[in-house]
């Protein structure tokens, strides 16, 4: 009997620590604000190490500008940091 009820709180205890960790990623989730188009931009610039061709203060439309490669974006020399092989 003594057995049978060890058996059970160890199912119980298992079962806490599944549920528990399926939810804490539901629940725990920082991000729960939407994103706007112009932070996504600035995120994703910022995921590509782009964001040092940009001025400190740039506009979503000169980041997607950036983004988008559609159109020739030039920087100035002054503004060369590094070159990766």
């Amino acid at each position: 009997m003594r057995y049978v009820r060890l058996a059970s709180l160890k199912a119980w205890v298992l079962f806490g620590i599944v549920a528990a960790a399926l939810l804490v990623p539901l629940y725990a989730n920082p991000f729960s604000m939407p994103v706007s188009h112009a932070e996504w931009g600035r995120m994703l610039v910022r995921a590509l190490d782009m964001e040092e061709a940009l001025p400190a203060r740039a506009q979503a439309s000169l980041i997607f500008t950036l983004l988008s490669w559609k159109s020739s974006l030039s920087f100035g020399a002054d503004q060369y940091a590094t070159a990766r092989a």
